[in-house]
């Protein structure tokens, strides 16, 4: 280890190592892997590593240890910076937002150069998919290629963020949460201020399959209790939110597809995200105003349903349709606005079990506010396609979504 400091290149380090090695009776011997000792193999074992036996001390607090109701930790790692946003970029034509979080992070990256808080981003080998070859151009020196161990590079991710380092990991869907479930989850033990952007989430990976369609983003970051949850309906809202996250601490894990997605227009035809529009997390967004029903849809699927709202009002059918870019903080004023209409539909590319239409059930009861809810989302495993025909077949496209809501509408009434 001594040798390794005087180098200035990496150097690897392989070690053969020997199970339970300075204890003779435990070497190698896998039960000791999960089994404990009894007190006189204790007393050998210690006695062979020159360690003092302190099991009555343990013993005598065991005793007299009372639980204590659990606090939240205070976050001794949080970042502290100041790191400029930069000015929003404006798009006007489709675009994905995977090139959006790409441009931003490279103009972040650009404005930022010499502040005192280092940006870093690392990558597993999809820098041409996750759009991060933009920053690397900017700062090379920041950027990380972990190559195909998504393992590693969340724990490395994570680690880098507690040193005072803004840091950004970009990865598929699937192998950013689904892969790493449990580096992440140490992630958010340990308090640490990562930024995961994931691209390819939902349906909307290509043709890859239902092996490479992560479809439980929502459900999976439920779990953690420190992470926070971002999913930007269009590119210039992923620009907006991208800027405003460079200077926070903690975790945020923030989504989207692989596809080009419409711009989200008023209905005067101009951007609603402009660049009027400062993202605020945990505000739902209202896109279009109606008193039949409510539409709350998260993801990819929202330029289909504004499709089926906008057809639908051309029938004299008005829908509310509100947009939730942060499920996991829905809050109650919103709730209030959807149950006034008396139906509310979740639309979502997303198990239908676990994401937006459960939070919206679960916060309904939580306010004890009443409304007949439809779940609109992914019942099973998908099949390789493209996203339009993916999105036919599960009901998500915009002809299905419409008839779906006539049928409940009638239903109703």
């Amino acid at each position: 280890l001594q040798m390794t400091r005087d180098k200035d290149y990496p150097l690897m380090i392989l070690a053969h190592t020997v199970m339970g090695k300075g204890v003779p009776f435990m070497e190698n011997q896998a039960k000791y892997h999960g089994a404990a000792l009894n007190e006189a193999q204790l007393e050998e074992a210690l006695l062979y590593l020159e360690q003092p036996n302190r099991l009555e001390n343990y013993k005598k607090m065991r005793a007299e240890f009372k639980p204590v109701k659990q606090t939240p930790t205070k976050d001794k790692y949080a970042l502290q910076c100041n790191l400029k946003s930069g000015n929003p970029m404006l798009y006007e034509k489709p675009t994905d937002n995977r090139s959006a979080w790409g441009n931003a992070i490279a103009d972040l990256a650009e404005i930022n150069k010499n502040n005192s808080t280092p940006i870093v981003v690392t990558d597993c080998d999809l820098q041409s998919s996750v759009k991060t070859a933009a920053f690397e151009k900017v700062t090379p020196d920041r950027f990380f290629q972990g190559g195909i161990m998504e393992h590693n590079t969340a724990v490395l991710s994570g680690a880098l963020s507690t040193c005072g380092i803004q840091s950004f990991w970009s990865d598929f869907g699937v192998f950013g949460l689904d892969e790493v479930y449990n580096q992440q989850r140490l992630n958010d033990i340990n308090h640490t201020n990562l930024k995961v952007v994931l691209t390819h989430t939902g349906l909307d990976v290509g043709e890859d399959g239902k092996t490479h369609q992560c479809i439980d983003y929502i459900g999976i970051v439920r779990n953690w209790y420190g992470f926070h949850l971002i999913i930007p309906a269009d590119p210039n809202q992923t620009d907006r939110l991208i800027r405003w996250l460079i200077d926070k601490p903690g975790n945020y894990v923030v989504t989207m597809g692989r596809s080009a997605v419409p711009i989200i227009l008023k209905d005067d035809g101009t951007p609603f995200y402009d660049l009027n529009y400062a993202f605020d997390y945990g505000k739902c967004d209202i896109l279009r105003k109606g008193d039949k029903a409510t539409v709350m849809v998260t993801g990819t699927p929202i330029g289909n349903a504004i499709k089926a709202v906008d057809t639908l009002k051309e029938e004299g059918i008005n829908l509310q349709l509100i947009y939730v870019s942060c499920p996991l903080a829905i809050n109650r004023d919103t709730l209030i606005q959807a149950v006034n209409t008396g139906l509310i539909f979740s639309i979502e590319d997303h198990n239908i079990h676990s994401g937006l239409g459960s939070i919206i059930a679960d916060r309904l009861a939580e306010e004890n506010l009443s409304a007949r809810l439809i779940k609109i989302g992914v019942k099973n495993y998908g099949s390789s396609g493209t996203s339009n025909d993916l999105y036919k077949a599960v009901g998500l496209d915009a002809e299905s979504i419409k008839e779906r809501i006539k049928q409940e509408l009638i239903n109703k009434d």
